[in-house]
């Protein structure tokens, strides 16, 4: 296990760790034991090596790097994530898939959205998998994904 990170309130910690062949970023509380939260998966990918997490000034985002070797080249791609989380769900090779991250690929381009009522996290991946799933089965060969972000989470009438 690699610290990479601090964040600016002292309270938590970015390290990047290997268990076998799958690479992680994980989220871990400073605080001494049994005291701290539970550690928080941002990310686990066993065809990436994944490298260098960093917290952006204001606390907000975290910044990674993933490396894929293949045989000719190596692919090396900037993630960027809101440090609170939220969850993918992809279609890659005609499959539907729900990940667990969330990251956001710095070259990629958002082609919609769309603005949902919701009460939980559970109802927003139901929905955003069944929207997935219409493209699967109309657009044979098309691949995306659709990524769940909460942009409100305050008491009703409140302002966040």
């Amino acid at each position: 296990m690699y610290v990479y990170d601090w964040s600016s309130d002292g309270k938590q910690l970015l390290v990047a760790q290997q268990e076998d062949q799958t690479h992680e970023v994980w989220l871990r509380s400073a605080a001494p034991m049994p005291n701290s939260e539970p550690a928080r998966k941002i990310i686990s990918n066993p065809a990436y090596h994944l490298y260098q997490p960093h917290f952006s000034p204001d606390g907000r985002w975290i910044v990674f790097e993933a490396i894929r070797s293949q045989p000719t080249l190596n692919e090396s791609t900037l993630y960027v994530t809101p440090a609170t989380g939220g969850p993918w769900i992809r279609i890659t090779d005609g499959k539907l898939s729900v990940v667990d991250g969330p990251f956001v690929e710095a070259k990629e381009v958002i082609g919609g959205y769309a603005i949902s009522e919701l009460r939980s996290k559970e109802e927003a991946v139901a929905l955003a998998k069944e929207f997935m799933q219409l493209h699967l089965d109309h657009m044979p060969g098309w691949e995306g994904t659709c990524e769940v972000r909460a942009f409100f989470d305050g008491a009703p009438g409140e302002c966040s």
